[in-house]
């Protein structure tokens, strides 16, 4: 089993990062979250339109401060030039 472990060039990077404390529950806790959201959204389906509406806006605001953010290195970079 050992000589096959070696034979995949994949075999060391996952053993670096499963070997790591804290590995599953950064993988546990966005499952349990989710279950909870479906189970939640199926009891009370209008939290689902809250929910789409939060991420949209979280989106927006996102996109937005991205946007402001380029144009901000834009102007410094034309600034620099001139």
């Amino acid at each position: 089993m050992n000589q096959e472990m070696n034979a995949c060039p994949m075999a060391s990077m996952c053993k670096g990062m499963t070997g790591k404390p804290g590995f599953g529950l950064m993988l546990f806790l966005p499952g349990v979250l989710l279950v909870l959201a479906g189970i939640v959204i199926f009891i009370e389906p209008k939290v689902l339109v809250w929910l789409i509406a939060s991420v949209s806006i979280l989106f927006g605001l996102v996109m937005l401060f991205f946007a402001l953010f380029i144009r901000r290195m834009a102007g410094h970079f034309t600034n620099r030039g001139a």
